[in-house]
């Protein structure tokens, strides 16, 4: 059966490897990759395996700090932990062996189902991290089948499914003994050390029933002798499994001992005269075949299993059992596949071997075949950790990526396609930072691409991840494009704050030419509006005062307010000193204005429009001849220098100017007759 395309690969490349034509090309298809669909790729998976990355990342920095050259002897334990973490994101699993024949039907079929992809990573697991898993690895592969044989189903059958259509029919069936099905059933579980299942299933024979007891006592005899035989098969563990049945050893020797006396047991049973006591022919056919698999028949269970890897841990359990290592398991493997090809195209049967003969490129290769860059991504830590030839393979840096190594690779891409979703972009700087070539660079994009706008939460994570990773200016740079987009659309305030946090003195300086031109007509009774530019001259600050308009703005600020005094103190009547205190201040802050030379031109007449009323104070002469005469000076080179053509009436020029210098000439008399 036809295995479905697991997320189509984001990168079509070429066999082998390192044979990729442009890598450009996989990051361009990886733009129009769809959204991943399996747990991997999800939102809430993509953040637990992030954080799980982020562990063994800085674990494994800290180790090289001590030890630069290479990682401790025991980083594959570090490893384990992570991997068995990665493991549980992607879901638990559960027994399809015990559970499919002891549940109900309605109860089988709400069973998570295992995904393929967290059974090729638990088996990853076992061959590339857990070192110890060597000692124990036909145990260790009979568990792996015993969790995912039902995975294994989607690929063609197994049997997982053999059972799953035997059990109902068991559940209605009084004397299941005369259906061949049901032998056939307990032989294949019992192929694959499925015992409980076997047990169970032994126990639901006709002659344990009250009625039928009496006249069939041989018969019964026989089913619990093979009952007792199997409950009692010696198994090579590292620990005793509690919810499962055997005998359980530690040391091979005594394994050695306990296999050859059960062995004797079950030749004994099997040349036993009780057979021929027996009447019930499919029960004696029934358990001679369950025997024959006992004791490691070749045919019975190359008949009995239905998948070569139920045929290869069949082989573990019951003719090579003292097994050690992985020495001869290819081999083993590919005879088991030649014994039971798949009736259509198997596409897992190529990662699957090359998983069992640390094969890491085939591997690469087959896992980009049926697997997003979830899992090419993550997968590398666990191809790392104890194979050298692999660490060798993976960390090589290649002319055909532009110097980067196939580990940084994999990283990039998935960054990339955590970048263009919305919920997972703040999880590809992790993945960037992690890439010594190119990440630098393609993290800077990813965080200045993020929107601006202030319904959104992105502008405090992209700073937040700026301090992280000790990128201030990249910070700098998005909080600049934050105040911009703020000042344009009318959140000036707003505006200025951001700038001034990305200390973007260029804009901060167009900035207050733009407060110029808003306020050049501003008078000074307009309280709301001295206000507000008060307000807006506050945030820019006295420490910006030497960059351009900014130091007019802040001086033009004081000189509005003060005048604005000097009119409410003469409005209110308040005392002739008081008038003098606030005109004289007035008349500092213009003349100021006038010395230091920032004052733009546009704003020359205005001001000498404001001295007017300054000029004409009839209590106390406010203006001294010198300032006078400063500012007839500026009055003249105004008119010399042709500042005025943006004054569209002339009329009211010529009006403006001889009231102006008539204030000046008036001021200048009376100041020197006082001096």
């Amino acid at each position: 059966m036809a295995i479905r395309r697991f997320n189509a690969p984001l990168l079509a490349y070429v066999s082998p490897l390192w044979y990729i034509d442009d890598y450009e090309k996989a990051l361009k298809a990886n733009e129009q990759h769809q959204q991943p669909r399996n747990a991997g790729s999800s939102a809430a998976a993509a953040s637990s395996s992030s954080s799980s990355s982020r562990v063994v990342e800085s674990r494994k920095q800290q180790a090289l700090l001590q030890s630069p050259r290479a990682l401790p002897l025991d980083w594959w334990e570090t490893v384990l932990d992570y991997s068995r973490n990665i493991s549980a994101v992607l879901g638990a699993s559960k027994s399809s062996s015990g559970a499919s024949m002891t549940q109900s039907t309605k109860s089988t079929r709400d069973m998570e189902m295992p995904s393929i992809l967290r059974a090729i990573w638990d088996l990853l697991e076992i061959f590339y991290v857990d070192k110890h898993a060597s000692s124990w690895l036909p145990e260790q592969l009979i568990n792996w089948l015993e969790r995912y044989d039902k995975v294994l189903a989607i690929l063609g059958p197994t049997i997982h499914c053999k059972l799953a259509v035997l059990q109902p029919r068991l559940v209605n069936t009084r004397f299941p003994e005369d259906d061949e099905d049901y032998w056939s059933g307990l032989t294949s579980a019992l192929a694959v050390g499925w015992l409980d299942v076997v047990v169970k299933c032994l126990r639901m024979h006709g002659s344990y029933q009250h009625d039928q007891i009496d006249n069939r006592q041989t018969e019964n005899g026989l089913v619990e002798a093979v009952v007792v035989l199997i409950t009692k098969m010696p198994r090579l563990r590292p620990n005793p499994k509690l919810d499962t049945l055997g005998v359980t050893y530690t040391f091979k020797p005594e394994f050695s001992k306990a296999w050859e006396r059960w062995r004797n047991q079950i030749a004994k049973l099997n040349s036993s005269s009780f057979w021929l006591e027996c009447t019930h022919e499919g029960t004696v056919n029934g358990l001679k075949q369950l025997l024959s698999v006992l004791l490691g028949d070749v045919n019975t269970l190359t008949a009995a299993t239905m998948h070569w890897m139920e045929l290869l841990v069949s082989h573990f359990l019951f003719i090579r059992p003292f097994l050690m290592g992985a020495e001869g398991l290819l081999s083993l493997a590919r005879k088991c596949v030649q014994l039971k090809l798949p009736a259509e195209a198997d596409q897992m049967l190529d990662l699957l071997l090359a998983i069992l003969g640390e094969d890491t490129e085939v591997v690469l290769v087959e896992c980009r075949k049926l697997f997003d860059p979830w899992m090419l991504t993550h997968m590398v830590e666990l191809l790392l950790a104890k194979n050298g030839q692999a660490q060798l393979f993976l960390t090589e840096e290649r002319e055909v990526l532009d110097g980067m190594s196939l580990e940084e690779f994999h990283r990039l891409v998935y960054a990339q396609l955590l970048s263009s979703h919305p919920c997972t972009w703040q999880l590809a700087p992790f993945y960037l930072a992690s890439c010594p070539r190119q990440g630098q660079g393609l993290l800077e994009a990813v965080l200045l691409m993020q929107p601006v706008s202030s319904h959104s939460k992105a502008p405090m994570k992209v700073l937040d991840i700026c301090r992280m990773y000790e990128l201030r200016s990249v910070g700098d740079k998005y909080m600049r494009m934050v105040g911009v987009y703020h000042w344009k659309h009318g959140r000036k305030g707003l505006g200025i704050s951001w700038l001034q946090c990305g200390r973007d003195y260029e804009r901060l300086s167009c900035a207050a030419d733009e407060l110029l031109a808003a306020v050049s007509q501003t008078s000074a009774g307009d309280s709301n509006r001295l206000q507000e530019l008060d307000g807006l001259i506050d945030l820019l600050g006295p420490q910006f005062e030497g960059f351009g308009g900014l130091a007019f703005l802040h001086r033009f600020r004081d000189f509005k307010v003060s005048l604005y005094s000097f009119q409410e103190a003469q409005t209110n009547l308040a005392g002739i000193d008081k008038q003098v205190v606030a005109g004289k201040a007035a008349t500092k802050h213009l003349i100021q204005l006038m010395k230091d030379g920032i004052t733009p031109q546009r704003f020359l007449l205005p001001l000498l429009q404001d001295s007017v009323e300054l000029l004409e104070y009839s209590g106390e002469v406010l203006v001294t001849a010198a300032e006078t005469n400063a500012l007839l000076l500026k009055l003249q080179n105004f008119f010399l220098t042709n500042k005025h053509d943006d004054i569209n009436s002339t009329e009211i020029m010529s009006q403006s100017v001889a009231k102006i210098r008539l204030a000046l000439a008036c001021n200048l008399g009376r100041a020197i007759l006082k001096e």
